[in-house]
């Protein structure tokens, strides 16, 4: 079947799809970067650039069977009931997808989008593109997955949506891929030797060997706490402020416990890595945001170095070494423990399933700047869950 890719970045619907037979006949992405990398892997479907606004060229996109699109979501008026489903989502890029499908009416619409989609606003912007893809003649499916229930080390949950046009489905229902619990192990992306660039900065090597001290030494008869350490809660015996919300007043009186149950090895510890230190010019030897710390890797690890770990704007966070977490277009590239490094863009790239080894013919290549190559892998949809997505849309045209 043709299909358009749409919002495509660097082609992860491509990848999958062109690997089960069906033809891209055009794709867009207003990244110029995105747009770079999916020529040099594919080329441009159609014949046509694929850096454009979709808005300037609708009228220039060919006829399809299928509408691929990992779309942005801007917020959907709240325009009065009478104004119709069409006038609530006039002005968004969702709208010129429906656009597209009233004058081409292709047989599936296949789209992606992050989870909160489904509750945004309460539902009522999930309900909006339902009802107006309904409106459109077309069956509506949709299912949150995530690559490490059906094969791929990395939690990535993104809300799916299948629309297969009414006189196609009939009355059968769209079944998606069966999530599982799968035996998974990091260690499968990774090469053996990586450029000595990704490994961790001694400063941030330190910043983890003060938390592996921490982890070591406190509580030593019972687990690390559940909740989010912050070390600049300890001391305190202020009032907590009113205004403050719930969870944080809650997160502020277990710290304070923590420490009055472990105040003389908490103090030691304080002096001993000089937390709260200044350099010359005032400023803090260990940022703020390194002073907060998350263990997520289980009770039976006692070990910073074993698992994964995140430095993110919110503190430092500890996971096991099964999967990796999301990968997310800013900063946060996965920490490898036990290597002291950071996972690299190829490595980052098996976790999304693009094939960067030439399993299924000629290797995906990725930018040559490692920032953007991050940035676009955080942006992609993961390659495994679009393709085993749309062996079930073929599996039932097949059987129509």
């Amino acid at each position: 079947m043709r299909f358009v890719d749409l919002f495509c970045g660097i082609g992860g619907f491509h990848a999958a799809l062109d690997r089960l037979g069906h033809e891209c006949v055009f794709a867009t992405d207003i990244d110029a970067h995105a747009a770079k990398t999916y020529e040099e892997n594919w080329g441009q479907p159609g014949g046509m650039p694929v850096h454009c606004d979709i808005r300037e060229v609708l009228d220039d996109i060919p006829e399809m069977d299928i509408i691929c699109a990992g779309f942005p979501c801007q917020p959907f008026s709240k325009s009065g009931a009478q104004a119709g489903f069409e006038d609530q989502t006039r002005g968004t890029l969702f709208h010129d997808i429906c656009s597209l499908a009233e004058k081409y009416k292709p047989q599936v619409l296949f789209l992606e989008n992050v989870p909160n989609l489904v509750n945004h606003d309460e539902g009522n912007t999930f309900a909006v593109i339902q009802s107006r893809i309904e409106e459109l003649g077309y069956k509506f499916s949709w299912k949150i997955l995530s690559p490490h229930k059906l094969g791929t080390p990395q939690i990535r949950t993104r809300v799916y949506i299948v629309a297969i046009r009414n006189d196609i489905a009939g009355e059968r229902e769209f079944e998606f891929p069966p999530e599982g619990e799968h035996n998974l192990d990091a260690r499968t992306v990774l090469d053996f030797a990586v450029d000595p660039k990704y490994n961790l900065p001694e400063r941030e090597i330190h910043w983890l060997c003060v938390w592996d001290d921490f982890l070591k030494n406190v509580n030593v008869d019972t687990k690390l706490p559940g909740h989010p350490i912050w070390a600049e809660s300890f001391f305190g015996t202020d009032p907590i402020p009113d205004e403050y919300p719930k969870w944080k007043k809650d997160f502020i009186r277990k710290n304070r416990l923590l420490y009055s149950n472990n105040s003389e090895f908490i103090d030691s510890w304080v002096e001993k890595w000089n937390l709260f230190g200044t350099n010359e010019e005032g400023e803090r030897i260990i940022p703020p945001s390194r002073t907060k710390f998350e263990w997520q890797a289980g009770p039976d690890s006692k070990n910073i170095w074993d698992n994964l770990i995140q430095f993110r704007p919110s503190g430092i966070r500890v996971k096991r070494p099964n999967y990796y977490p999301a990968l997310v277009a800013i900063t946060q590239t996965p920490i490898v423990g036990w290597l002291r490094r950071n996972i690299t863009p190829r490595e980052c790239a098996r976790l999304q399933d693009f094939d960067v080894d030439g399993n299924h013919g000629k290797p995906f290549e990725l930018c040559k700047d490692d920032k953007q190559a991050y940035k676009q892998l955080g942006n992609a949809v993961n390659v495994n869950v679009i393709l085993m997505i749309q062996q079930s849309i073929d599996k039932l045209m097949e059987n129509g």
